[in-house]
């Protein structure tokens, strides 16, 4: 069973690690390019555009840390399961004020990564015990 959810845990996290680098490219480009600036409010663009590109960077973060944390034996679990609530919440409020579906996509990850880990965290912690 463990096997099965580190094997779903890391297809999951490829997933996740792939979109965010096409999210990462995406949003770095229209901020580099200065496309926040033809909005009625040039700040409010920026900020949108900032806070997307941020939670893309950390998306990507996080998923390459939950690979690493599969194969290594030092196991940061806890600060990764603080981490996917965190990404959970951030994923809230970008889809909230998100135009586009950045933050709809990474909602929906952050649930089936949240999913898929906590049956693998309560099971490594029942082991520790």
């Amino acid at each position: 069973m463990k096997k099965i959810l580190n094997i779903l845990l890391c297809f999951v996290c490829v997933i996740i690690i792939i979109l965010s680098l096409a999210f990462t490219f995406i949003e770095a480009r229209l901020l580099l390019s200065l496309d926040w600036s033809i909005y009625d409010n040039p700040t409010n663009g920026f900020i949108r555009y900032l806070f997307r590109l941020i939670l893309a960077l950390f998306a990507l973060v996080i998923g390459l840390f939950e690979i690493i944390n599969v194969f290594k034996k030092e196991k940061i679990d806890l600060l990764l399961l603080l981490s996917n609530f965190s990404l959970l919440i951030m994923s809230i409020i970008i889809a909230i004020f998100s135009t586009n579906y950045v933050g709809l996509v990474c909602l929906g990850l952050s649930i089936l990564l949240l999913i898929i880990k906590l049956p693998i965290f309560y099971i490594k912690r029942k082991h520790v015990k």
